[in-house]
């Protein structure tokens, strides 16, 4: 939609222009497509509409050979039993494995590498259910099965039926090797000794207390605590403190020391038999709360093993109470650090721990089974059965396929959801019943609690051997064994006993074996049958084939050379393979071809006048293939190539890159519109030529090698050199020299930046999505904006890092704020500022409106123009008209090198770092303190502001950080409200003040990522309108913090009130005149009016956030949206 991104170099192109599109993803996503010049010179394009991963997946799709292609058969939740011992979901795999796989001349399990392929699935699959378990698939995937006389045989899925026989593995044995966990930080106090005290004392005192409040995050009273002497001082103090101020941790003369909660955790960093099974334990059925680990069981003997474990492995003291009403006991360990360490490593990563948990070596995984099986498992007397059930059925599949590292064989049942049966939840239980299985886990794996393993014990004293129906190691039929054998001349008299029944039971099939060692003339048939015995399968009878929804999404399949075979779900699946020519590709997706197929074109932008040149086109014979804009510039430069070739006797080589570069620039110059563009041409395929108007366009230069790109962090992970196009730019990329020209041909020589930023500054950092990450990225956002910009705190300041003169700053007669979407938002609490600590008339506009009204514009005014990415369309060409009337620009802008920053004349950066999330959170927050700085600044500047008073503003400032931090504590509150209210179709947000745009922003947020209607509205404005929306159904949500328009505010709500709304409020800590007013109440911590929106918008952005994820909305890429909207 919004990003493109080329490569020129001595590495396989496919991989780093796809890993670049990743990157590039935030931008917009409504189709994608690449383009490699191959081997022998031609061009290969694969395009694809939707997310990237729909490309991603025709790449793996597309025939490397004539028209041979791949069948993609399997569910994405089937399980695939990988080499190393870990089971993991084939949706998962990535484009190779290492499979388990069945040699067929041995009947031996063996390793091999897998391709993954898939495509989307159909309205049905398939569902094959045996005793072992469920697996699904597409009818034409095959299945190995045996037929009558026992071999192996590939079948559809669609030809098998009930009673037919498919295999399973008996056990599959694995070295298996210990987990490393990942470290936290244990939360340690330490005494002071005098020296440390004292050079902690300087260092702050060199700074000053605010200045290294905001260095450190760490607030001035935490700081103030050191100075006593009777405290100890904690690490989460003293690390961010002496890092702030450049200091080693820990300090000379700094002494760790027990805490008031006892001695210090010990956290491990790798697996033992002992931490497994704890970890088993916790999963099955503990609780991680946010400083708490509690475990609930009915035997208390079993709590008690558990106690001691925790005290050998984490050194923590634990207690175990009764809970009479439940007649059960609980077992509570307290650590703050043990909690985040287990979220980190187990809890925030259950699926990926659970995938690597199949790897432990055996005594490990035996362990981790026990503790699964202590708090979930039972014995059934009466059944003869070990049971294993819980509604979390991928991790009950996975106990499955452990339990088979040991040989222990559990048939699966699972019981759907009923509310009738008290079972919100569908549930998986496996099934332990052969005598043989049950002595192996009572040996390997077994209960902690006395009471059960007595009751193992008296199921297996009355265990008959060998009698095993459900699974079997022969896969022949009795009738025509017998058969075969009376043909090489066994008696029929002595087979006679053996007739009864259609297979053979283990135990009988054993006492068989042993009764025909007496017949040498049945030896073939003898020595085939020990193979079955002695192999590595078992076999099952079929119990159902039946159709279920597909569900949509996708289907998956493996390729596994020579083999052909690999296990899915425990049973042995083949790959299925057929003739094909693929299907035609999405037309209007980008790159685009001319009509020689040699010429290939992206673009991001919007030609204007493409209409007029498409029909010139057409006029001279092109023939379009898509009803996109972009076409019309393949077909262009084609057009121009001729031409040139016309005048030159044809495309001699050496002639054809200058003649690839003139081309281009002629057609440009045809142009009329925006556009990032770059060309490709078969004939020259060691030149990339591109160019910009009006979108972003950078080249990253490596070693050897050359990067284009719509933005840096596609190519950042290569080289952090970039050089940034302007408008009317062209740059020819090859491997060893780029250069750059304007399109009127005149060469340029171009600055080269280096990038400080490091693209892992944009993962997730183990948040589920981006916007959370940045949500929670807010504290340091406004330490990095405020850091160095406020001391010295006078006018000018600002001069060395804007270019912004003091005296500039005091002949600004008026000041006009320029944005977009949230951007613009913060330029109205911008307003409220920058008249309100200044004295300096505002106005904030919106960018998209501002140069078609007229607009009167103030040459000695001040412009300022607000973006995160520096690359906004209409606020660029909002930029230029105030330029053009001798206004002078200030940008606030969070990207280095942007557009916006090297047209404007002053630049404030915002320091947010990389932001991927579609909803913009921590920029905003970013602009408004970048905002509250300047407003500051230039108060000083004209006289309005003291410098006593600009300090008491500091003051609050420097505190925001760790009062945004107190804030996010209540995301649980607010996920409580978003489950209350995400069903809800409509919502209302007010506020007054400086707090009305942050009403704006709450429900753009809202709508922007969950798609509910929501409006914001100036509360004063209700009675002219909204107020005709509220019912007992609608949710307003008012900013009432402490502010001079409270009661007024409080009037609003009333109002609200009085016809049925339901109100969430917003209020001051310590305020009570809400009481009876309001149904919820979000309170949040006393700070000055003027900076309240940076706290009030964080409970607005977690709502939002939450609401969106609850109705199962992509949070991070919303549809129909993109991060920076570079086109009109």
């Amino acid at each position: 939609m919004c990003g493109i991104i080329g490569y020129l170099g001595g590495k396989d192109a496919t991989p780093l222009i796809m890993e670049g599109l990743r990157r590039l993803e935030y931008r917009g996503y409504d189709s994608a497509g690449i383009c490699v010049v191959d081997a022998k010179g031609r061009l290969q394009t694969v395009r694809a509409v939707g997310k990237l991963s729909n490309l991603d997946e025709k790449i793996r799709q597309t025939p490397l050979k004539g028209s041979v292609g791949l069948g993609h058969c399997l569910a994405g939740d089937t399980l695939i039993q990988l080499s190393d011992g870990r089971c993991a979901r084939i949706d998962s795999l990535g484009e190779e494995a290492s499979v388990l796989s069945l040699d067929p001349g041995t009947s031996r399990l063996i390793p091999l590498k897998a391709k993954v392929w898939s495509h989307p699935a159909s309205t049905d699959l398939l569902e094959i259910q045996t005793p072992f378990g469920r697996l699904r698939c597409t009818p034409e995937h095959r299945m190995w099965s045996a037929d009558e006389d026992g071999a192996l045989t590939a079948k559809p899925a669609g030809g098998l039926k009930p009673g037919d026989l498919l295999a399973h593995a008996r056990a599959w044995s694995f070295p298996g090797s210990p987990m490393a966990f990942r470290s936290v930080d244990a939360h340690r106090y330490f005494r002071l000794g005098a020296p440390a005290r004292e050079k902690l004392r300087q260092a702050v005192d060199q700074h000053g207390a605010a200045a290294t409040a905001v260095l450190s995050g760490v607030s001035p009273a935490s700081i103030h605590h050191l100075w006593d002497e009777s405290r100890n001082a904690s690490e989460a103090v003293l690390r961010p403190l002496a890092f702030g101020l450049g200091l080693r941790f820990p300090l000379h003369d700094c002494e760790p020391v027990d805490s008031r909660h006892g001695s210090f955790v010990t956290l491990p960093e790798r697996s033992s038999p002992e931490l497994m099974r704890l970890l088993g334990y916790l999963l099955g059925d503990g609780h991680v709360g946010e400083r708490c680990i509690r475990f609930k069981d009915a035997d208390e003997d079993t709590l008690r093993s558990y106690l001691l474990i925790a005290r050998r492995i984490f050194n923590l003291k634990a207690r175990i109470a009764p809970i009479p009403e439940v007649r059960a006991f609980l077992l509570e360990m307290n650590s703050k650090a043990l909690a985040d360490w287990l979220r980190v490593n187990v809890v925030g990563r259950r699926r990926k721990f659970l995938e690597e948990v199949g790897g432990l070596p055996d005594e490990e995984l035996s362990s981790f089974l026990r503790g699964l099986y202590d708090a979930e498992g039972a014995v059934a007397l009466e059944a003869g059965q070990v049971i294993f059930g819980m509604v979390d059925v991928e991790l009950v599949r996975q106990v499955q396929s452990w339990l088979l590292r040991f040989g222990i064989i559990a048939s699966s049942t699972l019981s759907p959801a009923s509310l009738k049966h008290r079972r919100p939840n569908a549930a998986l239980a496996l099934t332990i019943a052969r005598k043989d299985s049950m002595e192996v886990f009572a040996r390997r794996i077994g209960f902690t609690a006395g009471r059960k393993r007595t009751r193992l014990e008296r199921v297996l004293a009355g265990k008959r051997e060998g009698f095993y129906l459900s699974s079997r190691p022969l896969p022949l039929r009795k009738a025509p064994l017998l058969r075969r054998l009376r043909e090489a001349g066994v008696p029929a008299s002595f087979l006679k006993p053996f007739s009864g029944g259609k297979a053979f039971t283990d135990g009988r099939a054993r006492e068989f074996l042993r009764a025909l060692a007496g017949f040498p003339q049945a030896a073939a048939i003898i020595n085939e049958l020990r193979r079955h015995m002695d192999g590595d399968l078992l076999y099952q009878e079929i119990l159902s084939v039946r159709r279920v929804p597909s569900g949509g999404g996708k289907v998956y399949d493996l390729e596994v050379p020579g083999t052909e075979s690999f296990f899915a779900n425990g049973m042995l699946s083949h790959n299925s393979r057929w003739a094909t020519h693929g299907k035609p590709s999405e037309e209007n997706a980008h790159p685009h071809t001319d009509c020689t197929g040699k010429l290939v074109v992206i673009h991001n932008g919007i030609i204007e006048n493409y209409m007029p040149l498409k029909a010139e086109l057409e006029a001279a014979g092109h023939l379009f293939k898509s009803e996109t804009d972009t076409e019309v510039l393949v077909h262009l430069l084609e057009e121009k190539l001729k031409g040139l070739a016309a005048g030159k006797a044809g495309f001699a080589p050496d002639l054809r890159e200058p003649m690839l570069f003139e081309a281009a620039r002629q057609a440009l110059q045809a142009v009329r519109g925006a556009y990032a563009v770059a060309a490709l041409w078969s004939e020259t395929p060691g030149m990339l030529v591109a160019a910009k108007t009006a979108s972003p366009l950078v080249v990253g230069l490596g070693e050897g090698e050359a990067f284009l790109a719509s933005d840096v962090p596609a190519f950042l992970d290569h080289t952090r050199k970039a050089v940034f196009l302007e408008d009317g730019e062209m740059a020819v990329l090859r491997r060893e020299q780029i250069s750059f020209f304007k399109l009127s041909g005149q060469k340029v020589e171009k600055k080269v930046h280096t990038i400080t930023w490091d693209r892992a500054m944009a993962e997730k950092a183990g948040f589920r999505h981006f916007m959370l990450k940045e949500i929670h990225d807010q504290p340091q956002t406004v330490a990095d904006t405020l850091s160095g910009r406020l001391f010295p705190l006078k006018p000018g300041a600002l001069e060395q890092e804007t270019g912004m003169s003091a005296s500039a700053l005091s002949q600004v007669s008026r000041v006009t704020l320029l944005a977009c979407g949230t951007a613009y938002h913060a330029g109205l609490i911008g307003k409220y500022l920058i008249e309100s600590l200044a004295g300096v008339p505002a106005e904030a506009e919106t960018a998209s409106e501002f140069r078609y009204r007229g607009p009167i514009i103030d040459p000695k005014g001040l412009a300022v123009a607000i973006s995160q990415s520096g690359e906004t369309a209409d606020t660029l060409s909002a930029v230029k008209l105030a330029k053009q009337a001798g206004s002078k620009v200030l940008a606030v802008c969070n990207c280095v090198g942007s557009a916006l920053t090297r047209e404007a004349d002053y630049n404030l950066y915002t320091h947010c770092g990389p932001e991927f999330g579609v909803a913009s959170t921590k920029a905003f927050v970013g602009q408004l303190t970048a905002l509250s700085v300047f407003a500051l600044h230039l108060g000083l500047a004209t006289g309005k502001l003291t410098e006593a008073r600009a300090r008491a503003y500091v003051d609050e400032l420097v505190r925001l950080p760790g009062l945004i931090r107190t804030v996010l504590g209540l995301d649980a509150k607010v996920l409580e409200l978003a489950k209350h209210f995400f069903k809800t179709r409509d919502f209302l947000y007010i506020g007054r003040h400086v707090n009305y745009p942050v009403a704006l922003e709450g429900a753009l947020k809202l709508k922007e990522i969950s798609y509910i209607h929501a409006e914001g509205y100036a509360a004063g404005e209700m009675k002219h309108g909204p107020i005709a929306l509220i019912d007992e159904t609608m949710p307003v949500v008012a900013l009432a913090t402490e502010s001079p328009l409270f009661e007024k505010m409080l009037s609003s709500i009333e109002e609200a009130k009085a016809r049925g709304a339901i109100v969430i409020a917003l209020c001051t800590e310590g305020e009570t005149r809400l009481a009876g007013k309001a149904d919820h109440v979000l309170t949040l911590p006393k700070v000055d009016p003027f900076f309240s929106p940076i706290l009030n918008v964080i409970p607005l952005q977690l709502l939002a956030y939450h609401v969106a994820n609850l109705l199962g909305c992509d949070v991070d890429q919303p549809r129909n949206l993109a991060k920076s909207v570079t086109v009109e």
